[in-house]
């Protein structure tokens, strides 16, 4: 079972801090603000095994190009999209 949605409910409705639960999970901390972000923004669904999405290639040139131009930083515009990291070697080369 993915420990992403069980470290959120502990931070956000059991206020553990961040610091507490890396250790307790081994987890990058970055990677944990960048979760509890998406769930605030997007809430379970980009966490939910039967939402993996296939992007088209237009959609992944048009990200490219926002972020190739700094309109935003793949982090933004992953989080805007409701994506997995960009930085997250787990989705790394899953999308095609």
């Amino acid at each position: 079972m993915d420990t992403k949605p069980k470290m959120i409910k502990e931070y956000l409705d059991e206020q553990v801090p961040m610091t507490k639960l890396v250790k307790k999970y081994s987890y990058d901390l970055a990677k944990l603000k960048y979760v509890v972000k998406l769930y605030q923004m997007h809430g379970e669904k980009p966490f939910l095994e039967q939402d993996k999405r296939i992007y088209t290639s237009e959609e992944k040139l048009g990200a490219i190009k926002i972020v190739m131009s700094n309109q935003k930083s793949a982090r933004q515009l992953a989080l805007e999209k409701g994506m997995p990291s960009p930085h997250d070697e787990k989705h790394k080369n899953t999308h095609k």
